[in-house]
């Protein structure tokens, strides 16, 4: 019985130290796919602005022609 108590107990930090090392695996996944949000939520904020500048230009170009 006592065998069996330690290869059950081997077996159970043997599991413990995998279930460990994914959920490491899974927060570091978690922080670089946030760092990825943040960066097209920025990339996201920068091409409004582009277009923006772009619909600013051709309401200039059309008051123009319009003249």
């Amino acid at each position: 019985v006592a065998s069996e108590v330690r290869t059950l107990a081997q077996r159970s930090a043997n599991a413990a130290k995998e279930i460990k090392g994914l959920i490491e695996t899974s927060v570091d996944k978690v922080a670089d796919g946030s760092a990825l949000v943040n960066q097209a939520g920025a990339t996201m904020g920068e091409i409004v602005a582009s277009v923006q500048r772009v619909t600013d230009i051709m309401a200039e170009i059309s008051a123009a022609s319009q003249e």
